[in-house]
């Protein structure tokens, strides 16, 4: 599975995922590494396009700088 990141701010990241790898990365990434603990990394939305995603990593930005 490969994957790229687009932008980053905070906690919060954009990755780009193709299409035929998507379940493979949500599940690789909604599990913790020990099955149990809360994992680090959580697939949130999914975004055709980047217009939310950008949207969504602004309101981030706006909630952090409160």
């Amino acid at each position: 599975m490969r994957f790229r990141v687009v932008r980053a701010e905070g906690r919060r990241a954009v990755v780009e995922v193709s299409n035929g790898d998507l379940p493979l990365a949500r599940s690789a990434w909604n599990v913790a590494p020990d099955g149990r603990a809360a994992p680090a990394i959580v697939s949130r939305r999914t975004w055709g396009t980047l217009v939310g995603a950008k949207k969504w990593l602004r309101e981030a930005g706006a909630q952090a700088r409160r």
